[in-house]
């Protein structure tokens, strides 16, 4: 089992992130095990530098944005 995921008195189950964040609750621990595992590959992602556009530059936001104003 993994040191970082634990169940708390009321049979629900977090785990702890860097900067000593909890994130859960989770039903059973497969759950919290798979949050657990993308969040670290999303963190390995951003660490790899992977480049990752602005919000507000994605196209897919620029097309909606350009529909809308079409109508």
């Amino acid at each position: 089992m993994n040191e970082r995921i634990y169940q708390d008195s009321n049979q629900n189950w977090f785990f702890h992130v860097r900067g000593n964040q909890i994130v859960g609750p989770f039903l059973s621990y497969e759950l919290a095990e798979n949050a657990l595992s993308k969040h670290v590959s999303t963190c390995r992602q951003r660490s790899v530098g992977r480049f990752f556009w602005p919000r507000s530059l994605l196209p897919g936001r620029i097309f909606r944005e350009t529909a809308a104003r079409g109508s």
